[in-house]
């Protein structure tokens, strides 16, 4: 399969699903942008939300920083400050001050119900130097995701999307998720489009919302990186994201199911593996999103020789590996550490 070494800085329109309405009063920004390198690539994804003057960013374990997006090749899916709404919500003035303080609950597990006591910047985690209050998810501003771990930047933006889903509970089957592609299928193959833990962690999210007592962060988080490693080598719960990007592709060349299944669910027993190793101590986390990165890059390459070469090319990306989990983003030890308790036994490679 023909390698991609030629940098190529065009972006490509994320892509959200279901219809969005705009307002004039404020709403929702989402999208992705490339930073990288002929050795080093990542396509990183990011959420924002308006209130009047005011912009709330969700940058999602990097970005955007300063500007309304991160120097470099960007994409702002909503410009215009687009967001879905339920015909109850259009009819209500204080529409978008129920989105943001889920949004809000959504990335932080706290329930700001004040919209001047609002950040402007969502980004608290260890890569900015910021400690989060006991009251917090582990690893700060994070959606419930321990980064690299049970999900990437990818996720949490589209945790923060699902607020402009217009009510609570979430519709999962109708939640707005921005798609960073080329690197998008293999995060969505590996995390999900929101995580593989999604139902407990939204029903996490309705019991904060609701304002009852809830499980302690720690706890709460522990729950969740369970559900992470009992699901996270079944092909089944891929078999969407293959139908969808790969077999209803028409420059797939008739690939065969059951091939891809078996090179996707031997990446699966790896990156199992590789978790074990991460929360146990045996990798260090940087270690640990290199091995992963280059472990995706051969999957791919993998799915291009079932998929055919016009496939390929499509998600293939430029630069000796790609990259969707990137390295100066991981957490500190420490917080991966907390969970060995919950690590599987190791599989053979």
């Amino acid at each position: 399969m023909t390698d991609l070494h030629q940098p190529d800085i065009t972006s490509s329109a994320a892509r959200t699903q279901g219809p969005l309405v705009g307002t004039a009063s404020g709403g929702w920004d989402n999208g992705y942008l490339e930073l990288g390198g002929i050795d080093f690539w990542v396509q990183h994804a990011w959420a924002t939300a308006t209130y009047g003057a005011t912009s709330h960013k969700f940058p999602c374990f990097g970005g955007p920083q300063g500007a309304e997006c991160y120097p470099g090749t960007s994409y702002c899916a909503n410009p215009a400050s687009l967001f879905r709404l339920s015909d109850l919500k259009q009819a209500a003035s204080t529409a978008i001050d129920i989105d943001m303080v889920l949004a809000i609950l959504i990335c932080t597990r706290i329930k700001t119900t004040d919209p001047y006591k609002w950040r402007a910047n969502y980004d608290c985690t260890i890569n900015t130097g910021c400690h989060p209050s006991t009251e917090q998810w582990v690893q700060g501003d994070s959606c419930g995701i321990l980064y690299g771990l049970n999900g990437v930047c990818h996720q949490a933006a589209n945790r923060i999307l699902a607020a402009s889903n217009g009510q609570a509970p979430l519709d999962l089957a109708n939640t707005v998720a921005v798609e960073p592609f080329p690197t998008g299928i293999l995060s969505w193959l590996t995390y999900g489009p929101l995580g593989w833990d999604i139902d407990e962690f939204w029903a996490l999210v309705q019991v904060l919302y609701a304002g009852s007592p809830a499980a302690s962060v720690q706890e709460a988080e522990a729950r969740l990186i369970q559900l992470h490693f009992a699901r996270s080598t079944d092909v089944a719960l891929r078999r969407p994201i293959i139908a969808r990007f790969i077999l209803s592709d028409p420059d797939a060349n008739a690939a065969n199911p059951a091939a891809i299944e078996d090179v996707v669910g031997a990446y699966l027993r790896d990156k199992s593996s590789l978790d074990a190793d991460l929360v146990t101590g045996t990798a260090k986390p940087e270690a640990f999103a290199f091995e992963v990165n280059r472990r995706a890059g051969d999957l791919l390459k993998q799915l291009g020789e079932i998929a055919g070469e016009a496939w390929y090319r499509k998600f293939a990306f430029p630069g000796a590996v790609l990259n969707f989990v990137c390295p100066a983003w991981m957490s500190h030890g420490d917080h991966y550490r907390s969970f060995a308790r919950l690590a599987p036994a190791r599989s053979s490679r």
